[in-house]
């Protein structure tokens, strides 16, 4: 018996030895060809084939009977990966499961091109859909989502939504996921009850890798990333192992927001400076305006301008030499020699502005002001509003 069971395995391996799969699958999928089915997809390494039938998707895999692999009428388990905080602050990564039917999802017009073969297990498909623009007061502009799914052959009743577009890491057999959480404010994310005041929010990314059978692997750096600073930290699971390390997190996220509005507050001020430099009037063009001493007096006496200057001084105002109603006055002045000026220009300027008490003089500055009075050399100014220094 044992010798006729041993002839019998023999002529198998002869059997299978002669088959050529190849020249077999070609033949399957130019017949499919012939019939009018669609080709979705084909595997030469363990030599399957799926195509369309109708509103289905088939597949032959030459050794077994041709079976529908996934149809419009098919009510799959969606899972979706979603990230949150423990309160101790230990974040973890939660599953939660809906039932969808396909037909919502893949099974339209020309839905096949959304299909693809990540590897001999696993195929990934698009759900492109878009909605009216609920900020669009029109109602005519619409916002295009496009979701990523995942399905594996080895897990054929599910199928798993994406963060990203999926792609296979040959080697560790695995593909990258990854869940995304949009926090108005840190601390009450990690900790409720740990307040860190000026913390802002910011949005947690954290990567992971998933094996053949939908199983997380293995869980990678956690991103934390804020796009109003453009601050952005990596963080490894470790780094929240308690309660204490996950507020060490915080107050290393704190420490770079800070830095960051500081130096976002300070460009935006050179920024603004720049702009009303710009804008404003040095003293030598004001006395290149003057040149025209009628002209200018009808169009600048009495005005509004804005001018650039540097400051020699501020002084308290005496109501018997100078303007009533003004505390300090300002000040910069030219050289003069003999009746001669030999550089520069005179400015007296009138204010209540109390920051020009917190100069450090001399001092550029950009100060808005009522010109009353002017010549080549000398100008006056009333109403003076330190803008810039």
């Amino acid at each position: 018996m044992k010798k006729i069971n041993f002839i019998f395995l023999i002529l198998l391996l002869f059997q299978g030895c002669g088959r050529n799969v190849q020249k077999d699958l070609e033949n399957i999928i130019a017949d499919y060809q012939q019939q009018g089915k669609r080709i979705v997809m084909t595997s030469k390494e363990k030599h399957f084939v799926i195509y369309q039938n109708e509103n289905a998707l088939w597949i032959n895999n030459l050794d077994e009977p041709e079976r529908i692999l996934l149809s419009s009428d098919s009510i799959m388990t969606k899972i979706t990966f979603t990230m949150g905080f423990s309160k101790n602050g230990m974040p973890s990564i939660e599953q939660s499961y809906d039932q969808i039917k396909l037909e919502k999802y893949v099974f339209q017009d020309h839905m096949t091109s959304n299909f693809r073969l990540l590897d001999d297990n696993t195929i990934a498909f698009t759900h492109q859909y878009s909605e009216p623009n609920p900020w669009d007061p029109d109602g005519e502009d619409e916002i295009v989502w496009k979701d990523e799914y995942v399905y594996y052959l080895s897990k054929p009743d599910t199928v798993f939504f994406s963060r990203i577009s999926p792609k296979i890491d040959i080697l560790q057999n695995t593909r990258q996921d990854k869940v995304g959480l949009y926090v108005n404010y840190l601390a009450q994310a990690i900790d409720g009850s740990f307040s860190y005041g000026s913390v802002d929010g910011g949005i947690f990314e954290w990567n992971f890798d998933i094996n053949e059978y939908g199983q997380i692997a293995q869980t990678n750096e956690i991103e934390y990333h804020n796009e109003e600073t453009d601050v952005s930290m990596n963080f490894y699971l470790s780094d929240f192992s308690s309660k204490i390390q996950a507020q060490n997190v915080l107050t290393k996220i704190e420490k770079a927001l800070d830095i960051s509005f500081r130096k976002k507050i300070e460009e935006e001020r050179k920024e603004q400076i720049n702009s009303l430099i710009e804008e404003s009037l040095t003293l030598e063009e004001l006395s290149e305006i003057f040149a025209n001493p009628i002209k200018a007096k009808k169009e600048y006496i009495g005005k509004t301008i804005t001018i650039s200057c540097k400051l020699e001084a501020i002084k308290e105002a005496n109501g018997f030499f100078d303007k009533n109603g003004y505390k300090y006055k300002i000040c910069c002045f030219a050289l003069e020699a003999f009746g001669e000026w030999i550089d520069g220009y005179d400015l007296v300027g009138y204010t209540n502005d109390e920051n020009f008490v917190d100069l450090s003089y001399p001092k550029k500055v950009v100060v808005k002001a009522i010109l009353t009075s002017g010549t080549r050399r000398k100008f006056e100014f009333k109403d003076c509003e330190l803008l810039a220094w």
